[in-house]
C-alpha cells in the first residue's frame, strides 16, 4: 500500500510533468470510483493544473479555472497507480479514471484493480472538511516536543499511535515497522 514516501514521489513526479497542462476530457471507468462531487466533474474540462500535493497518503492535483481552484483527490488504497501511459493493454480493464490532457503528457490514467483507492472532487471548502476529518499532523512537520505530547495523551501501543491517521498522517504498516526498529522499540 502506498505510503507518505510513495505518494510524496508521485506527487513531485506530477508536478514536474502536469503543471500547466489543460484537462481537455476526462474519461470515468466506474463512477462509484468517484466518492465525493461526481456531479461537479464537468467544471474540470478547460481547467488549468497548477500544482500537485500530497496530503497523507493521498496526491492532489490542484486545478484552476476562471480564478478559482479546485482539487483531485487520489486515494490509491492497496494498488492504486498513476500513469501516464497505458503500456500494457491488459491495464484499460482496470483504468478507472483518465484526464486527457494538452501539453507534452497526452494523459493521466488512475488504475485501481482491487478498487481500494478512491477520487474525490472537492473545492476549497470541501478540502479542508476532508483534511479535517480524515487526517492529523504531518510526521515530516512534527517536531520531538509535540511529538512526546501526542505520545503522551495517548494510552495504548506507539506502533497504533504511528498507524492512526487523525494523529499522525500518512504512516502505514511498513514504515511503523522501521521507525519502530530503528528505534530499537
Amino acid at each position: 500500500m502506498p505510503e507518505l514516501p510513495e505518494a510524496e514521489t508521485v506527487a513531485r513526479q506530477l508536478r514536474e510533468q502536469l503543471t500547466g497542462a489543460v484537462i481537455m476530457d476526462c474519461w470515468i471507468g466506474r463512477e462509484d470510483i468517484i466518492r465525493d462531487g461526481f456531479s461537479c466533474l464537468g467544471w474540470y474540462h478547460g481547467a488549468r493544473l497548477i500544482t500537485a500535493s500530497r496530503l497523507g497518503k493521498c496526491v492532489i492535483l490542484h486545478a484552476e479555472k476562471a480564478s478559482e481552484t479546485r482539487f483531485l483527490i487520489f486515494e490509491l488504497g492497496m494498488t492504486g497507480l498513476l500513469f501516464f501511459t497505458l503500456l500494457n493493454p491488459s491495464y484499460r480493464k482496470h483504468t478507472h479514471l483518465t484526464l486527457a490532457l494538452s501539453g507534452p503528457v497526452p494523459a493521466l490514467h488512475y488504475w485501481n484493480p482491487r478498487r481500494f483507492g478512491r477520487v474525490y472532487l472537492v473545492d476549497q471548502k470541501g478540502l479542508r472538511h476532508f483534511a479535517a476529518r480524515r487526517f492529523g499532523r504531518d510526521p515530516l512537520s512534527v517536531t520531538w516536543p509535540e511529538f512526546r505530547e501526542m505520545v503522551a495523551a495517548r494510552r495504548g501501543r506507539l506502533k497504533a499511535l504511528l498507524m492512526h491517521q487523525q494523529v499522525i498522517a500518512g504512516i502505514g504498516n511498513i514504515y511503523a515497522n522501521e521507525i519502530l526498529y530503528r528505534a530499537r522499540l
